[in-house]
């Protein structure tokens, strides 16, 4: 086969496109595959536009989907050529440096821009930074979390767990809840890189993974309490995991709510908030 006219497909969440990124600066998979790029959560319900995009791909990389079932790696797997390389991805997430709390409910900051917000107003922020857990009944928490990430592993084809208790203490891993930062983006992308090379030879060189101390993200984020980092032994700043402090961002948003500014999504905060 000629390998210009191979085809993959990745069917993910908005990570997809930080992969294609690397594989761009890392291999020649650009230049072997046609790349399609589909956003899972906005396609759900478009099976059947979609189907022939699956029917063709070489290489199809995914979340597992579990609840809708067209795209269940079952139903997928009917339709897929024989011979095509699957490779199942995680939704990694992972709790444990934020036990459970009363959430504040913004009115005018949406959602998509800042959730899991803490319930304190502009008088409490240091004081809920520096907020005190027992440390046995937090350890026992994190290790439940611990449990599930390990869980999410054993769904997908890559391996991360190993890796995140190797350098989780060391590198920023989540900027919250549901967004791992970019040292577990590159570790994921770099296995998911390592299974094609297998397959297709895309010259894949990772020199350019390397794990970042100060990763000064921007994009969801919730702020770690400093009694966490001294349970765990982080070694990391915690007020170098996001494009600005800890404190500075919580009060931000705070002074926004109050004043009644409305901030639609990530990209109108970033604007409005002068990050």
């Amino acid at each position: 086969m000629n390998p210009k006219q191979l085809n993959m497909v990745l069917f993910t969440n908005c990570h997809g496109e930080r992969y294609i990124e690397m594989f761009k600066r890392d291999t020649n998979i650009d230049t072997m595959f046609n790349i399609n790029y589909i956003v899972s959560y906005e396609q759900l319900d478009n099976f059947q536009h979609l189907k022939k995009d699956f029917e063709n791909a070489d290489v199809l990389i995914i979340n597992r989907i579990k609840s809708y079932n067209d795209f269940t790696i079952q139903n997928l797997k009917q339709i897929l050529k024989k011979d095509v390389l699957l490779i199942i991805i995680p939704f990694v997430r992972f709790e444990g440096y934020w036990i459970p709390e009363q959430y504040k409910r913004l009115q005018y900051i949406g959602d998509n821009a800042v959730s899991f917000f803490p319930n304190i107003n502009i008088n409490q922020v240091d004081q809920y930074l520096k907020t005190n857990y027992d440390k046995t009944k937090y350890l026992n928490y994190y290790n439940q979390c611990l449990l599930k990430l390990k869980q999410i592993e054993t769904e997908s084809d890559i391996q991360f767990y190993d890796f995140f208790m190797e350098n989780n203490t060391k590198y920023p891993m989540f900027r919250d809840n549901y967004h791992p930062t970019l040292n577990m983006l590159e570790h994921v992308g770099s296995e998911i890189m390592k299974k094609i090379d297998e397959k297709f030879n895309v010259n894949y060189n990772n020199n350019n993974f390397k794990l970042i101390k100060e990763t000064k993200e921007y994009g969801h984020y919730k702020p770690i309490v400093d009694c966490v980092k001294n349970i765990l032994g982080i070694q990391y700043d915690l007020d170098k995991i996001f494009i600005c402090p800890r404190k500075e961002y919580l009060a931000k948003i705070i002074i926004y709510e109050n004043i009644g500014r409305h901030v639609k999504d990530l990209d109108d905060l970033k604007s409005k908030l002068s990050w």
